[in-house]
């Protein structure tokens, strides 16, 4: 049976269209320190492919729509890659996950016009530079390999090390989000103990969104978008100079295990979680450098509100502006007891945010992110990310919380236009204000610079 894709789903679709779709990889490999026969690995590679229909997608483009369907699953054998260590396999996963995915994708009856996914008119800058990444993505490609891979939206190698084993995960953000990635692996990791799983299939979750947008919740939903939008028309551009690349980098901030200690308390002893913390020292941090009382960033939401969709493959994830308002008259205490508000209203009236107003992505350049998934199929396996260091027009910020881990990771995702005395000041000024925020929550968020 074939369904429309969700509106998340068409943006990730243009992405992959406009010819950007590296900008659209999620990829990570899990290992196992200890050795497990290849046939039990198949076996459980095919499981994970049998028991998800998503992950074997084609699209259909016909008489201006775009659909997509699923094939009847079919056992297949898994490329399995042997490394001699974890730092070669990382090195490996590092190229790896750089190279984009391509879709299959058929056209029935009139199609879709190439120029349907054009946006603008690129600077010249910016066409020589996807002129020179295409060329050194044929030779990325070339050297692991990859130059005539059939299209797929997932794609899944095992890994043979001398005292490991595991499997390399990479899949297109049109049918998955970080939480997908994580649950794919937890149902790896499961079937080689040789445990059940439950799944649920995307498409029912389809519809489900359809019946959600015929209802008088999504009434009342775009009606809060509207209204907070309404307050303020100027989007927020942190690092307005123009990107002439859409090469990227990713640089990351640990937080030290005393830090990390004093925010896992803090949020204990003051009914808040590490995310509103996370979250509000940053955009006192915004405050600062915009000199500005009321900004917008993005707000990823998961969008999964119930069992099924907690173990569902697929991607649910939208980003809704958020709009903040803080003034210097507030403490840090007021600061994140009223993010902590903001948050969940915004959390709750997502969908209305994100689709209130066609403009609602142009608000925003910042992308804010929390990660706390965790592997509770096997606690003592090793996952690791590989950065597409690739980007659209949104810069990414994520906190990465393993729950169990010592030292909570900011990672910053952003273009190379952004220089790296810029990530420096962005980096220096959130830890200063988090830790003098924690030190004396009634601190004025002006006194905390």
């Amino acid at each position: 049976m074939r369904y429309r894709l969700f509106k998340q789903q068409m943006f990730m679709y243009f992405v992959h269209k406009g010819g950007i779709s590296q900008a659209a990889m999620l990829c990570g490999s899990v290992l196992i320190p200890k050795k497990i026969p290849l046939e039990q690995l198949q076996d459980a590679a095919n499981k994970v492919f049998e028991t998800n229909d998503i992950l074997r997608e084609r699209f259909i483009e016909k008489d201006g729509l775009v659909y997509q369907e699923s094939f009847p699953f079919e056992r297949k054998e898994f490329e399995v890659l042997h490394f001699n260590s974890k730092e070669e396999l990382d090195r490996y996963g590092e190229i790896y996950g750089t190279i984009p995915l391509e879709l299959e994708i058929v056209s029935e009856g009139n199609g879709i016009p190439a120029s349907a996914w054009k946006r603008g008119k690129p600077s010249f800058a910016m066409i020589t530079n996807m002129i020179i990444h295409n060329i050194k993505m044929f030779f990325t490609k070339l050297s692991l390999g990859k130059l005539n891979d059939s299209p797929k939206c997932c794609e899944m190698i095992l890994l043979d090390l001398p005292n490991a084993s595991g499997a390399l995960f990479k899949m297109h953000h049109i049918i998955s989000d970080g939480w997908s990635m994580i649950l794919l692996t937890n149902q790896f990791l499961k079937f080689l103990a040789g445990e059940k799983v439950d799944s649920f299939s995307y498409f029912d979750a389809i519809e489900n969104g359809k019946k959600y947008r015929e209802s008088k919740r999504f009434e009342r939903d775009l009606e809060y978008g509207r209204k907070d939008l309404a307050k303020c028309s100027e989007p927020t551009s942190i690092w307005p100079k123009k990107a002439t690349s859409m090469e990227a980098v990713r640089d990351t901030l640990v937080l030290n295990e005393e830090l990390t200690t004093k925010i896992k308390k803090f949020a204990g002893e003051n009914d808040l979680t590490p995310y509103i913390i996370f979250l509000t020292s940053l955009c006192i941090w915004i405050k600062k450098k915009k000199q500005r009382d009321m900004f917008y960033v993005g707000a990823t939401a998961l969008n999964r509100n119930n069992y099924e969709e907690l173990n569902t493959v697929g991607y649910f994830a939208t980003v809704p502006p958020l709009l903040v308002e803080l003034d210097n008259s507030c403490t840090y205490m007021d600061a994140l007891n009223y993010m902590k508000i903001k948050s969940m209203a915004v959390t709750r009236h997502r969908l209305g945010l994100s689709e209130s107003n066609t403009n609602t992505s142009l608000m925003f350049d910042l992308m804010i992110s929390y990660q706390n998934a965790t592997l509770e199929a096997d606690r003592d396996a090793i996952v690791t990310q590989y950065y597409c260091k690739f980007v659209g027009e949104k810069q990414i910020i994520t906190m990465e919380d393993r729950l169990n881990d010592n030292h909570y990771k900011i990672h910053f995702d952003h273009n190379i236009k952004i220089s790296k005395s810029e990530v420096k000041e962005l980096f220096t000024g959130f830890e200063k204000i988090l830790s003098k925020g924690l030190e004396n929550s009634n601190t004025k968020i002006n006194e905390l610079f």
